[in-house]
């Protein structure tokens, strides 16, 4: 059959928390053969990124209604908290509360030096598009030069303005007194973030390693009192592979077993560490590791985050093991902690999993937004209403279109123009897809998902 993705794009996925799953991400997923799955969030990965990313998205962001996922293996990775407004693919990281050591007391140019960053490339991946298929006079407006002046920075996030936030997290780093440590550190990773959502993930590694390289040189004493940001620490954690994630895993744990005032936090970072850990075994396929990682980790007695009952419930689900499933199911239903979209997402990730078509789709009737939009619309096909799923897509997007126009619903709204009109129809359709993507969609949105050659 032919091909369908779930909502976002498919390359990561993102657990809520924070912490990224660097993990599988088909570039053209395909419509499986055997029930799709549900994934919290996922975010945006690419071809040149080892061990990454989000987001999340994250998921992206955003993080969360129920969507759909093909089959392989879906465990969220990390993504989205400072996006959610969008419930887009973007990718972010655990939130604030890191500082452990105040830094007001440091001075620090090396972190301000313009060298630090790269610039940005000019194109917009979605030039090549309009120029093919809109005239001039009608191509709608787009802005690839990232201007930012005179708008919140809230603003520019929620409009997925990233160009535009890469651009002024670097201005601002530069122009900032040196002795502003923690914000020089917000810019930074206000930077990467952007960079990931930007697909720019030779640049963001390549300035990551620039930024940690300058951290390295400075004199003992300054490195002895300075406290970098936990979220940076994490994604350089994740560019260095296993061996650096298993290290950070430990000393967050050693932190979590503490009798301090952060073990608390220490033990929220167990959570988002163990997550980008289990996202690295899953890319390397090993998911019965990831499964043997995650069990400690979500046990009844240490009050675990939902979120990663959520990624071992789909590990659960994507090997088959339907009575491990069922029992972390129950531990997800008896929480008590007011989480109740996390459980219907949880929920129809089940039903999907046990091919009961109905059950999920009365479950995902109560979700609103673009995600469960998409993720009806599979359900949709599965039962042979291919209409059906290609109006609850382009309702989604008429009721909110900055939202609805990700990745993952514009290319499997593309594919059902594909399966239900003939070649001509299909293109036109696509066509008028690729204004509305123009108009609405984040920065970064990957043109491919247009199936437009």
């Amino acid at each position: 059959m032919s091909e369908l993705v779930s909502s976002r794009s498919a390359r990561s996925y993102s657990i809520s928390g924070g912490s990224t799953f660097p993990e599988e991400r088909p570039s053209d997923p395909t419509l499986p053969s055997k029930p799709p799955e549900l994934t919290l969030e996922e975010e945006a990965d690419d071809d040149d990124n080892n061990v990454d990313n989000q987001p999340p998205p994250t998921v992206q962001p955003a993080l969360s209604s129920p969507r759909f996922v093909p089959p392989k293996l879906f465990v969220p990775s990390e993504s989205d908290r400072e996006s959610k407004s969008r419930d887009s693919s973007r990718p972010t990281s655990p939130p604030r509360k890191e500082s452990v050591v105040p830094n007001s007391s440091l001075r620090i140019p090396q972190l301000c030096s313009p060298g630090l960053f790269a610039p940005l490339p000019s194109i917009d991946p979605l030039s090549s598009l309009l120029t093919k298929y809109i005239p001039s006079s009608q191509r709608p407006y787009r802005d690839i030069e990232g201007r930012y002046e005179g708008v919140e920075i809230t603003q520019l996030v929620k409009a997925g303005s990233w160009r535009a936030l890469a651009r002024l997290a670097r201005d601002v780093t530069v122009s900032t007194d040196p002795e502003n440590v923690d914000l020089i550190f917000e810019m930074h990773h206000l930077r990467q973030l952007s960079l990931l959502s930007l697909h720019l993930h030779s640049q963001h590694v390549h300035e990551l390693h620039l930024l940690f390289a300058a951290l390295a040189h400075l004199p003992p004493g300054v490195r002895a009192r300075l406290s970098v940001p936990f979220s940076l620490e994490l994604m350089f954690a994740k560019k260095r592979g296993l061996g650096e994630l298993t290290r950070l895993l430990a000393r967050c744990r050693s932190g979590a077993q503490s009798s301090g005032a952060e073990s608390g936090l220490w033990r929220e970072r167990v959570g988002w560490v163990g997550g980008a850990l289990a996202g690295a075994l899953i890319e390397a396929g090993d998911l019965n590791s990831a499964i043997t990682l995650l069990l400690p980790l979500t046990s009844p007695s240490q009050t675990p985050p939902i979120y990663l009952l959520g990624a071992l419930l789909r590990l659960q689900l994507a090997i088959g093991n339907l009575p491990s499933a069922k029992r972390t199911m129950d531990q997800i239903e008896s929480r008590e902690d007011g989480e109740e979209r996390e459980k219907k997402e949880a929920r129809a990730i089940w039903e999907v999993g046990n091919r009961n078509w109905e059950g999920a789709e009365k479950t995902l009737a109560e979700a609103e937004g673009g995600v469960a939009a998409n993720a009806r619309s599979i359900v949709h096909l599965f039962q042979n209403r291919p209409e059906e799923a290609i109006e609850t897509l382009e309702r989604a997007i008429e009721l909110n279109p900055s939202e609805a126009l990700v990745e993952p619903l514009i290319f499997n709204l593309a594919t059902l123009y594909e399966l239900r009109f003939d070649s001509e129809i299909a293109s036109k359709k696509k066509v008028e897809l690729l204004i509305k993507t123009t108009k609405f969609a984040s920065d970064g949105l990957k043109p491919a998902c247009l199936k437009l050659s």
